[in-house]
């Protein structure tokens, strides 16, 4: 593998060197040929080692590499949705900082002001706090299942609180959770219709929704993604009747398909500030708490909702991820010199192997960074 980064590399530097020949060469004449030819043989040398999914590439003129990988009994196409997990919540962070930006409510507040009964030890919580994963909430087993609204809010402001309040950094879904009634409340419509209205219309991300929509959005969803799932004892509860059955939590976070392209059209709104203005989105991406160290100049983030590199304290790229355990993963980068990078996959390795669309997106990314 090392080789064929090495190959890449090679490639890079050759296409460089032309640009600086000729300044009419753009960084499409780049990857055109040589370089996303190596990317393709880069790619499809992981289909072995249990990568199925798509791969989307694009620059500042749009897509120039868009292909599927299918190992034996796959059926996948560029066209095939898939579970983005977490990445969805990217939807209720862009929500919430429309509404903020709007007037709406602020990201200071309490959430005193939204719910009520809320536990001492919970009352200096803010929004930015349920934003950043900072809010101190930890994982509630008491909402699996729940249907009523108010026992799932308060299973959840009633559980153990794990960390200090505005501390370090607590991944959970729970904090994304009372997020998305925030946005009911305050936008008096369904967080589905609020994140439809908003955010994939104004996107013209015709192929996105919840997997109860899939007829009414013509969503052509994979088969074997969701027998997968079926078979997953794990997963059994969820299922009625062979149809997927979504309770509250599972209905708003974590509950959405889409495919490579309608991620692409999203990275494309984000990037040309149609769902939020630039300085909102600068504000998104400001760092809430320690970095992840790389390397002496390179830092990970998290900010609200997305994640993000900096080099030298100057920001390179952003992204968002999502990993639905072992069965499908993705992530979609947003780089600054005007690249995009896509990919999804469904593994067939388990829940303890790396998510195969984090290691190849991270070499990739490594490789379209440098063109300038």
């Amino acid at each position: 593998m090392k080789l064929l980064l090495s190959i890449l590399i090679i490639a890079l530097t050759a296409c460089q060197q032309n640009t600086k020949n000729n300044q009419s060469a753009s960084s499409k004449s780049c990857t055109s040929d040589s370089l996303l030819s190596k990317v393709d043989s880069y790619l499809n040398s992981y289909v072995d080692s249990g990568f199925a999914g798509v791969a989307l590439i694009a620059d500042k003129n749009g897509i120039i590499f868009h292909k599927a990988y299918n190992g034996k009994g796959d059926n996948i196409d560029t066209s095939t949705a898939f579970g983005i997990a977490s990445s969805a919540k990217c939807l209720t962070s862009t929500a919430i900082m429309q509404l903020h930006e709007r007037g709406k409510l602020s990201i200071n507040d309490l959430i005193t002001k939204y719910f009520d009964n809320v536990p001492s030890d919970k009352k200096s919580i803010t929004i930015r706090y349920l934003l950043t994963h900072t809010s101190g909430l930890d994982e509630c087993n008491c909402i699996d299942g729940e249907t009523e609204p108010l026992k799932l809010i308060n299973g959840i402001l009633h559980s153990q609180i794990a960390g200090s309040i505005g501390g370090k950094w607590l991944y959970r879904n729970e904090n994304y959770y009372l997020l998305d009634y925030i946005i009911e409340k305050v936008s008096k419509m369904s967080y589905r219709n609020y994140v439809q209205q908003n955010i994939l219309n104004a996107a013209e991300m015709h192929h996105t929704g919840q997997s109860a929509q899939e007829k009414e959005k013509s969503v052509i969803l994979a088969a074997i993604e969701l027998d997968s799932l079926k078979k997953q004892p794990v997963y059994a509860k969820s299922y009625v009747n062979g149809a997927l059955k979504t309770n509250l939590a599972s209905h708003k976070v974590g509950a959405y398909f889409s495919t490579s392209n309608d991620m692409y059209k999203w990275a494309l709104a984000v990037r040309n500030n149609k769902l939020i203005s630039d300085s909102t989105l600068v504000l998104s991406l400001q760092p809430q708490t320690s970095g992840l160290i790389r390397d002496k100049d390179t830092a990970l983030y998290y900010g609200y909702g997305w994640v993000f590199t900096t080099v030298k304290g100057k920001r390179i790229n952003f992204f968002m991820a999502g990993r639905e355990d072992w069965m499908w993963n993705n992530r979609a980068y947003i780089l600054e010199n005007g690249f995009t990078i896509i990919v999804w996959s469904r593994d067939k390795k388990g829940p303890d192997s790396d998510a195969m669309a984090t290691v190849l997106t991270k070499e990739l990314v490594k490789i379209f960074e440098k063109i300038n």
